[in-house]
């Protein structure tokens, strides 16, 4: 129900983006403008919907830091499909310079939500609640399909011990914009270019 409801209303278009990581930043396509790309830093986009659901200057200006996934956002799909190349993507763009990664679908609520959430509880430890929780506060419409969710928890619970998800928060700036710090996984980010980034963005 809350999935139709933000998309009819197009509320998804009125709350902010989420920062999943200092790096890591998630929303809808349309907002993506040049505008936006230079106020957040954002040097790479990875689309998880399809290139119709991603503005066409980016593509065009800066094809290989572009990426598009293809996820369908459906009860009947299964979110992990699309993990193995939107993981390799992600942490290639990460690799290449200090910017920031853009993540988005059409609306910024299910498929780029879930796969970066996916993304930082694997790759940086931090605790699946906690980062729910912590993101869903940013953006409110994000995590409205109930599937998912639960392909997500089962994935996460069965790969991540409880003692090894010890991710910490690392910065807030006042405005509900978080990022995140892996205490467990730290120095393998860093040493492969995928570390906790810069401390803050523009605002």
């Amino acid at each position: 129900m809350a999935l139709f409801y933000n998309i009819l209303t197009q509320s998804y278009l009125r709350e902010p983006p989420a920062w999943f990581h200092t790096r890591i930043l998630v929303g809808p396509g349309a907002y993506l403008t040049p505008a936006f790309a230079a106020k957040y830093n954002i040097t790479h986009v990875v689309n998880c919907a399809f290139e119709t659901d991603s503005p066409l200057w980016f593509q065009t200006k800066f094809p290989e830091r572009y990426a598009c996934i293809r996820a369908l956002d459906s009860v009947a799909a299964n979110i992990l499909d699309w993990f193995p190349r939107f993981e390799q993507t992600v942490q290639n763009f990460l690799r290449e310079g200090n910017g920031v990664v853009y993540v988005h679908c059409q609306a910024g609520m299910n498929r780029s939500a879930f796969l970066a959430l996916l993304y930082v509880t694997k790759n940086f430890h931090v605790d699946l609640d906690y980062t729910l929780a912590a993101t869903k506060r940013q953006r409110p419409c994000m995590y409205a399909n109930p599937i998912y969710m639960k392909q997500v928890r089962e994935f996460i619970n069965g790969r991540v011990s409880r003692s090894e998800n010890s991710g910490s928060l690392l910065r807030s700036n006042g405005n509900g914009d978080v990022g995140f710090s892996a205490s467990g996984n730290r120095a393998d980010a860093e040493r492969s270019g995928t570390g906790s980034g810069p401390s803050s963005h523009g605002t």
